[in-house]
This record gives structure tokens, C-alpha cells and sequence, in this order.
């Protein structure tokens, strides 16, 4: 299982929960980032109210030291990405 969504549907752009209360939490994030290895990745479901306050860096350290050619996108609310 751990390789079925990198191998057959390859994305490039990835959006993970880091939050940790409700969904997975930045530890888990990053394995997840690994085994997905797209190409930028931008983390979600966190920081909106207190029993999900994460620190989106620290994540981003989390997931360069496993794959240096990730791309991590960290948005403020209301943010849009657009490659």
C-alpha cells in the first residue's frame, strides 16, 4: 500500500494535514510526503484554532531532510498557490 499513490497516479503537488488532533499530525505528514514524493507539497488543516496549532517550518525541515527536492508551500489564510 505504502507505494500505490506514488506509483500509479504519480502526483506532483500534494496537499497534507499536519494538524495532528484530527488528522495526521506533521510526524506522520512527512512519512507521508516520502512515500507520495511529489514535487511540492503544501500543508493544511492546521493553525485555525488552538488544538491544531502546529509550526508549518519545522514540518517543512521534517520533510527536506527526507527529500531535498520537495517543495514545500506554506500558505497564510486566504493565500492561493498557482505554479
Amino acid at each position: 500500500m505504502r507505494n500505490v499513490i506514488s506509483h500509479i497516479y504519480n502526483p506532483e503537488i500534494a496537499l497534507l494535514p499536519i494538524g495532528d488532533r484530527y488528522t495526521m499530525g506533521p510526524f506522520e505528514a512527512a512519512i507521508a510526503a516520502e512515500w507520495i514524493n511529489p514535487e511540492i507539497i503544501i500543508p493544511m488543516h492546521y493553525n485555525t484554532f488552538p488544538a491544531i496549532e502546529q509550526n508549518a517550518l519545522e514540518y517543512s525541515d521534517m520533510v527536506r531532510k527526507s527529500n531535498r527536492d520537495v517543495e514545500v508551500v506554506i500558505l497564510e489564510p486566504g493565500d492561493s498557490y498557482q505554479e
